[in-house]
């Protein structure tokens, strides 16, 4: 397919904390970009500031144990957008043992669902602009065939079960919410026709010829 999949990303294991927050490390880590010389080559990269974050050579860290790896966003996609890069970031834990990517970002996107109802939790019917309740139920459906691909083997915690049911509700909250805010507002024709009376009436077709109402009418 021409597509790269040589293993670009390699993680490096066990990194005491207090080191990678030590701001040492960062100042020499992008003193290599605002200041390139020939001291702050990819020798001393490999050779001495990575390996000082767990003090062993890095090609040890390859044999630690697999780690997931992603095809990162195309450049000119990152630099229009970050939620790509973001998602990657929020779900993927370079550590043994961890929840999967899959299963993070399945809670990832259940978040994203709350956080959208809560957005328009109280919005009144006929509020919301058609083409914003379109986009919101295509990704509502994207979101519905993605929860159902999540392969039970990945998650051996035993909260998937949970996290689905989670999953459903809030699609089905959100849409529903979503049915009442794009509805279409009712006006005296589509009203009238709701309730089943006579479509020949001259209140049917629009026309009235005076405002007298009928005894106990509202």
């Amino acid at each position: 397919t021409g597509r790269q999949t040589k293993q670009l990303c390699l993680t490096i294991w066990d990194i005491p904390a207090e080191r990678v927050t030590d701001s040492t490390f960062w100042v020499l880590l992008f003193r290599m970009q605002v200041y390139p010389s020939k001291k702050n080559d990819a020798s001393f990269l490999y050779t001495k500031l990575l390996t000082s974050l767990n003090s062993r050579p890095l090609m040890s860290n390859k044999e630690s144990g697999p780690a997931e790896f992603y095809y990162p966003p195309a450049t000119r996609e990152a630099a229009d957008q970050y939620h790509e890069l973001a998602r990657l970031a929020l779900t993927t834990i370079p550590e043994l043992g961890a929840r999967s990517a899959k299963y993070s970002t399945l809670l990832l996107m259940n978040a994203a669902v709350d956080i959208a109802y809560r957005g328009i939790q109280d919005a009144r019917p006929s509020s919301m602009d058609p083409e914003d309740s379109r986009i919101l139920k295509l990704t509502a459906r994207n979101f519905a065939n993605y929860a159902s691909t999540i392969d039970p083997k990945i998650v051996t915690d035993g909260t998937l079960g949970g996290a689905l049911s989670n999953t459903w509700d809030l699609l089905d909250r959100l849409l529903q919410k979503l049915s009442v805010a794009s509805s279409k507002p009712l006006d005296q024709h589509s009203a009238h026709a709701g309730r089943g009376e006579d479509m020949t009436s001259d209140f049917a077709k629009g026309l009235l010829k005076n405002l007298r109402a009928s005894e106990g009418a509202a």
